[in-house]
């Protein structure tokens, strides 16, 4: 226990290196104690050591945990690591639960691998659980973006600024859309609001 506590005070400092060495401890020590090998992968993850960060979060998907969870951040490991096809199981499996942050993790990677037109589903399932989520719908207004459809995409980017007004990137993709739309004070007022200092 006190391993962990150490873990969690290190994370929380964002001293991910020494966050890893202490869970990886805790882990070995008690690896049925409740979500320290998973931790110990996401600290490593965090630390760039995504070769390292796969052994820990197996360990945690064998002692029944959130499967989800660790899948998740195991497949932004092989993804990190070149592994696409391997990343791309791992994403898919994750984003099976009824929980919109995997889903939009498994729209992000297939956009990122040049698959926009298939993001859009689970995008589109993420909102049916959750229509006001921030990254949900500032994903979705970027694949539309992407794929053209102006119009279609500026109601998500207003959703996602209504969820988050400060958001930089979503102002910035709004003042694009509105740019190439020809409302040029509506773009402007984008741009402003992207380069106030945040709150």
């Amino acid at each position: 226990m006190e391993a962990k506590a150490a873990g969690v005070r290190a994370a929380q400092a964002k001293d991910y290196s020494r966050a890893a060495q202490y869970f990886g401890e805790a882990c070995r020590m008690e690896p049925t104690l409740k979500d320290v090998c998973y931790y110990q992968g996401r600290a490593l993850y965090y630390s760039n050591r995504f070769e390292d960060a796969l052994g820990p979060l197996k360990q945690s998907i064998e002692a029944g945990e959130s499967q989800a969870r660790a899948r998740s951040t195991m497949a932004e490991c092989l993804e990190a690591l070149g592994r696409a096809k391997d990343a791309e199981r791992e994403y898919k499996f994750a984003a099976a639960e009824a929980n919109p942050q995997y889903k939009v993790r498994w729209a992000v990677f297939l956009f990122r691998q040049g698959r926009a037109d298939e993001a859009v589903a689970p995008l589109r399932e993420a909102l049916k659980i959750s229509p006001d989520d921030f990254e949900a719908n500032l994903e979705m207004g970027r694949v539309l973006f992407e794929g053209g459809k102006l119009l279609p995409a500026l109601p998500f980017l207003q959703t996602a600024l209504r969820a988050q007004p400060g958001s930089t990137q979503a102002h910035l993709l709004a003042a694009k859309i509105d740019q190439l739309l020809g409302k040029t004070g509506e773009a402007q007022q984008h741009l402003k609001a992207a380069q106030a200092p945040a709150p």
